[in-house]
């Protein structure tokens, strides 16, 4: 492959890489963006925060037997897991009932045994956090934390195949060495005041033991997968040969992959492109020695690879081996769910985080996002259109969309925004708007393979302009094709339909029900009667809404005092301004409410609010 396409190919790579280059590198920059890359990166650590409960009210199973039913061909622990925090903290302090060497690897480990009969691989520390590992990208020893660092990182990722992975002091004395079998306790030393082992493995030596700060070791404990999922070695065909002089074919052979496309169990099947997700997982964590993989035994193929063994990753922060990268830029392909996963994680971390009193929306936009990201080939294009009063959000997550798909957000050559009366304002003029807009869309389309059009304003788009933008949203016939059809993503954002939301939801509320208890279902009827009744608006009246054309209408909620608020506390955050809960009344107070009974909606939603901030301070 020329140099170009693979520069082209890695670039892609810096969308997965921003949502972890905080996490591998400190990172001094102080600039706007900069702090929002890391808002951003704080808000998904906060959705990926695991709850170190004790206990399993809910169930009488052991943590070990609901960590074993997780265990499937293609992942070993679910998206949703609940009970992840309890088995984790059962991993780090569960009693050690026996302690044995472990024979398995060429590092040094133990296999020890916790009460309840669960097997995990104890790796010592090393070294300090902060060590820098000179040489070789796979010289030196296991590092513990790297283990644990990378199976959080699997989790951001959403690969799910790594094996659960948690930090655990351990006294070496009074836990260990009463319970541990002959062949481990010969390995135990003393150097000065610190007990030591040196276990037995390929580089473990005697004059090379793990020592513990007295008898106090710090580790990473590793959970044993369950015995009835065996697993079966393979040997990496990307692996070094780790022989000075001689490299592997890989190294030399530019047409290697398709040689390796030609061999089982590569020849079909999801093999291959696990081995590229797992070549751009080992260059995050900087891991250049996987010379070998697990897989589950008998499964031809069709299990996942299992992303053990982690520990020779973070050894420098400031060496990236772009070797590692090999199977991706000779095979030239990416399995789409691993890049996806990571962007839909970052647009549900800022729907969750951002979007105050939105329920509905949130969920809505999430869920035909992230189901159009996962078809392989769409038969049409994903449209939305969003509804509500002014400053209820339909912006602001239009933003969201583009700064989560898109490295460079509103910015990017693959999204267009029209705002109707400022890009089509003169009736008279349609039939050169008709012209322009066609002539972008489509090149925009040429160019991107995936495309965000938004039409901001659309009740006021022109009937011949709606009636333009038909045929890109009907199904286009996928048989016969040898090439994926460009995606695209239309959201027209309306205050159509505003009033009578914002009734349903009064009568709702006054009621004496919750405003999250509101579905989709009571509102769809009286939103779609609104749209397409309307006298003011041509946008109703088209083939877009008669030919359902569009695939979900969005209701955003009015916004109550409360929202408010929280738009205010957000407003003083991203400026990195104090506030006090006063400054946050004064704000929120600065708003029109209705109705006059009650004074219940904000009219103005949450705009301007960001503008208002500068009233209150000092």
């Amino acid at each position: 492959m020329k140099l170009k396409q693979r520069v082209v190919l890695l670039a892609i790579l810096l969308v997965i890489f921003i949502f972890t280059k905080v996490f591998l590198i400190d990172n001094l920059d102080t600039s706007a963006a900069n702090r929002e890359d890391q808002r951003a990166f704080h808000r998904m650590m906060t959705g990926l925060r695991v709850e170190l409960a004790p206990k399993l009210d809910h169930t009488l199973q052991s943590p070990w037997e609901i960590a074993a039913q997780w265990v499937v061909p293609r992942e070993v622990y679910p998206e949703e897991t609940p009970e992840l925090g309890a088995i984790m903290h059962a991993m780090a302090t569960k009693k050690i009932i026996k302690a044995d060497v472990g024979y398995k690897g060429t590092q040094l480990k133990a296999l020890l045994i916790l009460e309840g009969g669960q097997k995990v691989v104890f790796k010592p520390k090393r070294y300090s956090r902060d060590y820098v590992v000179e040489g070789e990208p796979y010289a030196g020893y296991d590092r513990h934390n790297a283990e644990v660092a990378a199976f959080h990182l699997d989790r951001i990722l959403g690969f799910r195949r790594a094996p659960l992975v948690v930090g655990r002091f351990v006294n070496l004395r009074t836990e260990i060495k009463p319970v541990a079998t002959e062949q481990l306790l010969s390995t135990f030393l003393a150097v000065g005041n610190n007990t030591c082992f040196y276990g037995k493995c390929y580089y473990c030596r005697e004059t090379e033991p793990a020592c513990a700060d007295g008898d106090t070791m710090e580790g990473s404990v590793t959970l044993w997968l369950p015995d009835v999922w065996p697993l079966q070695k393979h040997r990496h065909p990307w692996g070094r040969t780790y022989r000075e002089g001689k490299l592997a074919r890989w190294e030399y052979d530019e047409s290697y992959c398709d040689a390796v496309k030609k061999t089982s169990p590569y020849d079909s099947g999801p093999r291959l492109l696990d081995i590229i997700d797992t070549s751009v997982f080992d260059y995050l964590i900087g891991n250049a020695d996987r010379h070998h993989y697990e897989s589950f035994q008998d499964d031809e193929g069709a299990s996942m690879l299992i992303l053990l063994d982690n520990a020779k990753s973070f050894g420098n922060p400031s060496l990236d081996e772009r070797s590692i990268l090999a199977p991706l830029y000779q095979c030239c392909i990416l399995q789409k769910i691993a890049l996806e996963s990571t962007l839909l994680r970052g647009l549900e971390s800022d729907l969750s985080g951002r979007l105050h009193g939105q329920h509905l929306a949130r969920e809505l936009v999430l869920r035909t996002v992230r189901g159009y990201l996962e078809m392989p080939w769409p038969e049409k294009a994903l449209a939305l259109s969003f509804h509500g009063w002014s400053g209820t959000g339909k912006n602001f997550v239009a933003r969201m969309l583009a700064e989560n798909l898109y490295r460079d957000g509103l910015r990017s050559d693959c999204v267009k925004m029209f705002i109707a009366m400022f890009h089509f304002p003169h009736p008279k003029y349609v039939d050169l708007y008709k012209e322009q807009l066609a002539g972008q869309i489509r090149e925009t389309q040429q160019r991107c393979q995936q495309s965000l059009l938004i039409f901001d304003e659309a009740e006021k788009l022109h009937p011949g302009l709606l009636e333009l933008l038909g045929p890109y949203l009907e199904r286009q016939a996928t048989e016969g094709r040898s090439t994926r059809p460009p995606r695209t993503l239309f959201l027209f954002l309306s205050n159509l339909g505003g009033n009578v939301i914002n009734e349903v939801v009064l009568k709702w509320l006054r009621a004496g029900h919750s405003r999250e208890e509101i579905t989709v279902g009571h509102l769809e009827p009286h939103l779609r009667a609104e749209i397409t009744e309307s006298t003011d608006s041509d946008f109703g009246h088209s083939r877009l809404v008669k030919g359902n054309l569009i695939d979900f209408f969005v209701p955003f909620l009015p916004l109550e005092y409360h929202h408010v608020r929280l738009c205010a506390r957000d407003a003083f955050l991203s400026q990195e301004l104090p506030y006090t809960e006063e400054s946050l009344d004064e704000i929120a107070n600065m708003m029109t409410y209705v109705p006059k009974e009650g004074q219940l909606f904000s009219t103005q939603g949450c705009k301007s609010v960001a503008q208002r901030i500068t009233y209150v301070l000092p």
